[in-house]
């Protein structure tokens, strides 16, 4: 089904050691994931890290790195080199795993030093981490944070009020390519890649703070027939990195914030 849809790798939501995703994934998912004899082009996973939930966001601070969070997060680094890198479906750039790290954006404190400890570590055992952090957003480059990293990308562009409850959301794409751009200029700077990321809508007025956020329609406009994946994923082609040749995609099946784009019954699949 990921193949027929253009899906090549799944980022795979983790949320620390031997929680649901942990087990599931490692359970469930990974036997799939293995290659059969023969079979040439098999999907490939990853890690993305939920930096918020497992290391905690403070309002003011972010996700504020201290002795405690950076012990923790080498911690981490090091149990998902031990338990996935070394499956063969596992994705690699460079020949580097790849890890996803959510709202890298708001990383504070003593980050560098968490990230440079996390390298050396998983370092011992072998590999080369390939970070991919969740930087793309409404605001300035922080070009200090872009340079621990090997890639930037956009994980959910929703937030500025200003785009809230609109008829037609062809504005609020023209502003992401600003963005985009923005972002994709100093990477290429300092010498890091840059992943597009795009979504199908929003709708998380179904969780438990859903009040509070704003719904990003499926059409990008009431009276138009063009989805709003369809006319983000055009923007975000015109910001390819040559090199990675990738989009990143939020989220194949995250039904409850209504953005999956898996194939339903409610919509007609089998």
């Amino acid at each position: 089904m990921s193949k027929g849809l253009g899906i090549d790798t799944w980022i795979c939501s983790w949320w620390g050691k031997e929680s649901w995703e942990d087990v599931t994934l490692r359970s469930t998912i990974l036997p799939v994931l293995m290659p059969t004899e023969g079979e040439k082009e098999k999907l490939s996973f990853c890690i993305l890290y939920e930096s918020a939930g497992i290391l905690g966001l403070d309002p003011e601070k972010g996700i504020e790195f201290d002795s405690e969070t950076t012990e923790k997060f080498v911690s981490d680094l090091v149990f998902i080199a031990n338990r996935y890198f070394s499956h063969p479906s596992y994705r690699k750039i460079e020949g580097k795993p790849v890890v996803y790290l959510y709202l890298s954006r708001t990383f504070s404190g003593d980050y560098a030093n968490a990230i440079r400890r996390a390298r050396e570590a998983v370092g011992i055992l072998g590999f080369s981490l390939y970070l991919v952090g969740d930087e793309v957003y409404w605001g300035e480059p922080d070009r200090d944070r872009m340079a621990t990293l090997n890639a930037v990308t956009a994980y959910n562009m929703h937030g500025p009020k200003l785009y809230a409850n609109l008829d037609d959301y062809s504005g609020f794409i023209e502003d992401c390519d600003k963005v985009y751009a923005r972002f994709q200029s100093v990477a290429k700077q300092i010498g890091i890649g840059f992943i597009p990321g795009i979504m199908p809508g929003f709708d998380a007025t179904g969780t438990r703070n859903g009040a509070s956020y704003y719904v990003i329609p499926r059409k990008l406009s009431a009276h138009g027939e063009i989805t709003f994946r369809e006319a983000m994923e055009q923007m975000a082609s015109h910001h390819l990195d040559p090199e990675l040749n990738t989009l990143a995609l939020t989220s194949f099946n995250e039904w409850h914030e209504g953005t999956q784009v898996e194939p339903s019954k409610s919509e007609g699949a089998d």
